[in-house]
């Protein structure tokens, strides 16, 4: 799970990033930007089969956010 945490916080930073640009920049970065929204979708199945309650919580946060 640590491994899947890192992921988590990697995402969670970088989309906060996106976030904080204007919006010609983040239309730029729209694939980058839906690319993130799969795999912290990836991680919330993961964490939902393998009953990661913490986990599931932190990356469906982040999902929430975006």
């Amino acid at each position: 799970t640590a491994i899947l945490n890192r992921v988590v916080d990697v995402y969670d930073q970088n989309l906060r990033y996106y976030g904080s640009l204007d919006n010609k920049r983040q239309r730029a970065l729209d694939q980058e930007i839906q690319e993130a929204a799969q795999i912290l979708q990836y991680v919330t199945q993961i964490a939902q089969q393998y009953k990661l309650d913490a986990l599931f919580r932190k990356a469906d946060g982040v999902l929430r956010g975006i």
